[in-house]
């Protein structure tokens, strides 16, 4: 996760609906939920920051496995691990 900070929870919540996927307007609200969620915590330069490098990353030539809908992805090999996760 990117330094750890107060946004942290925000963080989880993007990547489980990075994880799930779906149409762009799906990804568009994830992102904006994202951004708002760090500014909420009081951290409105992150905020900026953290949302511009996930838009600029989705489209970068790089090609790494945390993209949007990886989890519907049947060649993603990674297996989620309950311990990250407080319930």
């Amino acid at each position: 996760m990117f330094i750890e900070g107060g946004w942290s929870p925000c963080c989880v919540l993007h990547d489980i609906a990075y994880w799930h996927g779906g149409d762009r307007k799906l990804k568009d609200i994830a992102d904006l939920d994202f951004k708002k969620c760090i500014k909420d915590r009081g951290y409105p330069i992150m905020s900026f920051i953290m949302y511009y490098g996930v838009r600029f990353g989705s489209i970068s030539p790089i090609k790494y496995g945390f993209r949007w809908g990886w989890g519907s992805d049947p060649d993603t090999k990674i297996k989620l691990d309950s311990q990250y996760f407080e319930l």
